[in-house]
């Protein structure tokens, strides 16, 4: 009885390392397949061979190759997840070319902390490197700089203004007629005025107050200057949308006197970042969600400069956005 156990023992070892033997031999058969198509640059098809080998053999190499597929795909959120899972407990950059990919990875896919730190590193290992230099610089600029800077608010009414006179009325005097010249060839009548701008520029406004039982005309009686500026930086997007849909932004004819926009950061309300000139998002809930655009841009003196707008979207609500406008009280400007 003791000699049939042991060999039916020794029969289960057999199949036990013949099933393993033929699963290793199935799976490397595999891989020379996906390795294969990836030589072929058929990256989706190598992809999921890969995929499918990692879940029973969660080798890095697998990994790597994965991360690989991806980023040749452009599908870089995926990219950068594997690659991030590769290089988790590894001590060192190596290989420095797909730590590069991973780095850009981490900016195409706004998470620019984890870039600029990725970008240092390879800067750090390789000092000819000026792309990794470039990007860790640019990368840390924004994370330093994108919180001080002046936002510019293309919902406002920047080139809109209220010029109010009613505190400097005398309720006993006689009435009296209200005249503004507000600088631009226009005369409006009115106690409180609303106008707008056609064009950017710094306009004198006079008000000149005729009383009404004489007919007499106090000319210039109240003046002042303001300036009125349009966004040095503007971009497009809708202004309403649904949630779960696809929503473009992108800038198309903007351009900064004197400079060269090099990069474009998108800080899209909900905690996303985009960086690229024309983007594609999708917002899951319905809320109001402001948008920031920040660019860095070379000027004439090879010095890097940040310019930020921000514009209101509505998704799938009706809540209007607050706008805002610029009031003048005229009581006590001469």
């Amino acid at each position: 009885m003791a000699e049939l156990n042991s060999i039916k023992v020794k029969i289960m070892i057999c199949l036990t390392a013949a099933l393993i033997w033929g699963s290793a031999f199935g799976q490397n058969k595999l891989l020379k397949k996906a390795d294969g198509l990836f030589f072929e640059k058929k990256y989706t098809e190598a992809y999921a061979i890969y995929d499918k080998v990692y879940d029973k053999n969660p080798k890095r190499e697998i990994l790597l190759k994965m991360a690989e597929c991806n980023y040749n795909t452009e599908s870089y959120t995926t990219a950068q997840n594997y690659y991030a899972e590769f290089f988790k407990d590894s001590i060192t950059i190596s290989p420095l070319t797909d730590y590069e990919n991973y780095a850009k990875t981490c900016k195409i896919t706004g998470k620019i902390n984890l870039a600029a730190n990725a970008f240092a590193k390879i800067y750090q290992a390789d000092q000819n490197n000026m792309s990794a230099k470039y990007n860790s610089e640019v990368c840390q600029m924004f994370l330093d700089s994108s919180n001080s800077i002046k936002v510019f608010n293309l919902d406002s009414n920047y080139n809109c203004i209220t010029v109010d006179a009613s505190e400097s009325v005398d309720s006993a005097a006689a009435p009296h007629i209200y005249i503004w010249d507000m600088g631009d060839g226009s005369l409006i009548e009115g106690i409180t005025v609303n106008y707008c701008y056609k064009n950017e520029g710094t306009y004198k406004i006079a008000l000149s107050i005729r009383d009404r039982s004489n007919g007499n005309l106090r000319y210039n009686d109240t003046s002042l200057s303001v300036k009125i500026n349009h966004s040095i930086l503007n971009f497009n997007s809708p202004k309403r949308a649904k949630p779960y849909f696809v929503t473009d932004f992108y800038v198309s004819d903007s351009t900064i006197a004197n400079c060269k926009i090099l990069e474009y950061f998108w800080q899209m309300g909900d905690g996303i970042i985009h960086c690229d000139r024309k983007i594609k998002h999708k917002y899951s809930q319905a809320n109001i969600y402001y948008v920031r655009l920040t660019v860095i841009a070379k000027n004439a003196e090879g010095n890097l400069r940040l310019f930020s707008s921000s514009r209101a979207i509505e998704i799938g609500t009706s809540l209007v956005p607050f706008k805002e406008s610029s009031i003048y009280h005229l009581d006590n400007e001469k």
